[in-house]
């Protein structure tokens, strides 16, 4: 029955918040991102001046032989396939800007698993973070991915900070 369900409470998680620090997790934001120039602009030759929104919906399926490929280079390099489809995201970014330095965001669930049970509770969780790739010469996809993963491990501690203060301490 319904009723007889006891799930934690979403105090629970706001308890939880309130004990983490924002002062270092700012500060991790902040180095994360620093030295970031936020001018990137993507420029959509194909929009219809017939209305004002530039809101369309694009859906492809990726090849097998491409996926298995993809695959492949996931367990071979220890690298999530999310990283692998972030990174090349982010590839596609740069390219698309002609920036070698680009942020986009990731949203993530944000339950954090220090709370027992937080699976069970009801509320809201989810946050954007941001990503960064970073093209340096010579560097191959492999590197960026893995590079990419490496900063998602370590940002781990700190995915509770809200995107809007995230973006407070970076000036725009």
């Amino acid at each position: 029955e319904i009723s007889d369900i006891v799930r934690p409470q979403y105090k629970e998680y706001i308890r939880w918040l309130k004990h983490q620090n924002s002062v270092v997790a700012k500060k991790y934001w902040l180095n994360y991102l620093s030295g970031y120039k936020p001018d990137a602009t993507i420029k959509n030759k194909h929009i219809s001046h017939s209305t004002n929104s530039i809101v369309s919906q694009v859906k492809s399926l990726i090849p097998q032989d491409v996926m298995q490929n993809l695959l492949d280079i996931s367990r071979r390099e220890h690298i999530t396939l999310n990283n692998i489809l972030q990174t090349a995201w982010g590839i596609t970014l740069s390219n698309t800007t002609r920036r070698k330095d680009v942020i986009f965001g990731s949203t993530i669930f944000g339950r954090p698993p220090q709370i027992d049970s937080v699976d069970k509770m009801v509320g809201l969780f989810i946050n954007t973070l941001p990503l960064r790739i970073k093209i340096e010469e010579q560097t191959n996809f492999v590197e960026i991915a893995k590079k990419l993963q490496i900063d998602w491990a370590e940002m781990q501690e700190y995915i509770y900070l809200p995107l809007f203060d995230i973006k407070k301490q970076m000036d725009y």
